[in-house]
Parts: structure tokens; sequence; C-alpha cells
């Protein structure tokens, strides 16, 4: 029976070749992660152009919040957002409900 000796170097050298012929889980994930960030990113930039071609300036209003007394006043700002009636004052309730303090403090 024969004795051979391989160095440490030489070992680790084999071994470094032959794990780069191969391909692992690694090298797949970056470029996979990669294709996904890309396509989130080109599906919002796409929503966001699609959404604000859609929308003419002429029909938009500014409607101060602050200076909102009832939800009926809100019912036409959001006339653009929910062409649904009942949408409109549900939503126009909620505001109204949000700006009423929870807590009062003496």
């Amino acid at each position: 029976m024969g004795v051979s000796y391989t160095s440490a170097m030489e070992r680790d050298v084999r071994r470094s070749a032959h794990s780069a012929r191969h391909l692992g889980a690694g090298h797949i994930l970056l470029p996979l992660t990669s294709l996904v960030a890309l396509l989130t990113i080109g599906l919002a930039y796409g929503g966001r152009v699609h959404t604000s071609n859609r929308s003419s300036p002429s029909s938009a209003r500014v409607t101060e919040l602050s200076t909102v007394g009832a939800f009926e006043d809100l019912e036409a700002a959001l006339e653009p957002r929910f062409a649904n009636p009942v949408d409109r004052r549900f939503a126009a309730c909620l505001r109204a409900e949000a700006d009423q303090p929870v807590l009062r403090f003496r």
C-alpha cells in the first residue's frame, strides 16, 4: 500500500477549482433577486405614469382640510376619487371622525 503526501495548499487549490465549476444556490439567488427588484420598480413606475396620464390637471381641486366644517363639504372634493356617492359619504365621515380628538386634557 502506497502513501502519498498532498500539501494543504495543493488540496485547497483542487477544492476551489472543483467548487468553481458548479453553480450553487447563492449563484442563482443574486440574479433572481435583482430581477424581482427590477420588475417591482418597473411595475411601480408604470402604474404611476399610467395614473398621472389618466388624470388631467384641470380636474384637480385643492381642499384645505383644516377649514372644512362638516363632512358634506368634503364630498365634493372626494368626487374624482369615489364615483359611488355612498363611498364618498363614508370616506368623508371617516375623515371627519379622524379630526375629532379622542382624549381631551384639561
